[in-house]
Formats: structure tokens, C-alpha cells, sequence
């Protein structure tokens, strides 16, 4: 690819008021500017500020850099002789479809009277807020964008937040049921150790009464043993 191609943009709907210095003069703030050339629309007409369709123009601008070429793209939709105008990248055969087109002013007439140094500074002061607009509405989307782009991100980390402590309080509830599983699995035991201990205790007061009934049919026979004798 040639360097006319990587720093070609074509500029479309342009009025046929526009003429090869007004482009010099408006793309120059991008940066150095290598070639122009202005040629009809192909294939398609142009449309005024108003909306109404109209004569347009259309025209390729090659910068000696990719530096300006970029900032000329942030002039798309910016106005130019009451036009918005069309910024894009020029494709390789866009920029072979202009070989043929002269670089030569085809929207100002060569008997046209030579403007004046006040005329011309007013038309530059003029082309200059045009540019600083462009600009400007440039970076107030590019701050939009950013916003919202920090907007998601807020919502994402929001959302992380929430799943974490989502799972924590799921973390907790499974070991506070675990923890109740836990006193319910010792309850019973200790129901289980009452009742055999209970068993113990029964049988133990069986063995003493048993004891002390033997002790008892012992001592009255020893009693009538002594009174035979």
C-alpha cells in the first residue's frame, strides 16, 4: 500500500462552493497536506445542512503523515460551507479512482476576482471555529463514550460485589447448617447416653434392693436358729 493511500482521506458532500484553497485552508490545522483534488460525486448527490438534496462535490486529501490524516477523520460530520460534510479512511481504490483527476480548484472560476488579505483572514478566523467545533464535539463524544464505558464498568464491579457477598452468605448459611446438623448429631448422643445412663442407674438400684432383701430372709433365719437352740 502507498503512502498516498495511508494518508488519503476522502472528504464527500461537499458544496461546489468549495473550492481547492478552502480545503488547503481547513485540512492545514490537521497538518501538512501533500496533494488535493476535487472532482463531482460519483454516482450519488449531496445533501445541504437543511437536509435537501443538492450538487455535491467530493474530494481526495493526502497528508505527508498518518498523524494528521487521524485527526482529519475526528472532522466527519463537521460543517463546511453550510454542509455537513464526510470524513473517511480512502480505500486503495478510491485513491486510484482519483489518478486521473487534476489537482486543479474545479469549483472556483478562473475569472473569479482574487479575495482580499481582510477577506481572506476572516474566511481562515471562519474555517478555524469550524475546526475547534469539530474538535470539540470530537472529544465531548469521546468523554460520553468514556463515561458510560466507566458506567459498565461501575455496574460490572457491582455485580461482582453482589456475587461475592452472595456467595458468603451462601458460605455461611451452609455452615450455620452444618453447625445445626452438628448440635442436632450431639443432642441425640447425649439423649442416647442419658437413656443408658438411666439403665445403669435402674439396674444398680435392682442390684442393691435384691441385696438387701437376701440380707434381710439371711438375718431372720439366723434369728430362728437362735431362738431353737
Amino acid at each position: 500500500m502507498s503512502d498516498a493511500t495511508n494518508n488519503a482521506v476522502l472528504v464527500r458532500n461537499l458544496s461546489p462552493e468549495v473550492t481547492k484553497q478552502t480545503l488547503l485552508d481547513f485540512f492545514s490545522f490537521c497538518g501538512e497536506i501533500s496533494a488535493v483534488k476535487i472532482r463531482p460525486s460519483v454516482g450519488e448527490g449531496g445533501s445541504s445542512s437543511s437536509g435537501s438534496p443538492t450538487e455535491a462535490m467530493e474530494a481526495l486529501v493526502i497528508f505527508e503523515n498518518q498523524s494528521a490524516k487521524k485527526t482529519a477523520l475526528v472532522l466527519d460530520s463537521a460543517t463546511l460551507k453550510k454542509r455537513k460534510i464526510s470524513v473517511m479512511d480512502a480505500t486503495e481504490e478510491l485513491v486510484s479512482s482519483f489518478k486521473d483527476v487534476r489537482e486543479v480548484d474545479l469549483a472556483r472560476d478562473s475569472t473569479d476576482v482574487p479575495e482580499t488579505a481582510t477577506a481572506r483572514q476572516e474566511r481562515l478566523q471562519g474555517l478555524r471555529e469550524e475546526f475547534d467545533r469539530a474538535i470539540k464535539r470530537a472529544s465531548d463524544k469521546l468523554s460520553d463514550f468514556n463515561e458510560k464505558h466507566r458506567i459498565t464498568e461501575k455496574v460490572q464491579e457491582f455485580g461482582d460485589l453482589t456475587k461475592r457477598k452472595t456467595q458468603e452468605i451462601n458460605e455461611q448459611y451452609r455452615l450455620t447448617e452444618r453447625a445445626r446438623e452438628g448440635w442436632q448429631t450431639v443432642r441425640e448422643k447425649t439423649r442416647e447416653l442419658d437413656e443408658r445412663l438411666h439403665l445403669s442407674e435402674s439396674a444398680r438400684d435392682g442390684w442393691r434392693s435384691l441385696k438387701a432383701s437376701v440380707s434381710k430372709i439371711m438375718q431372720k433365719d439366723r434369728g430362728g436358729e437362735v431362738d431353737k437352740a
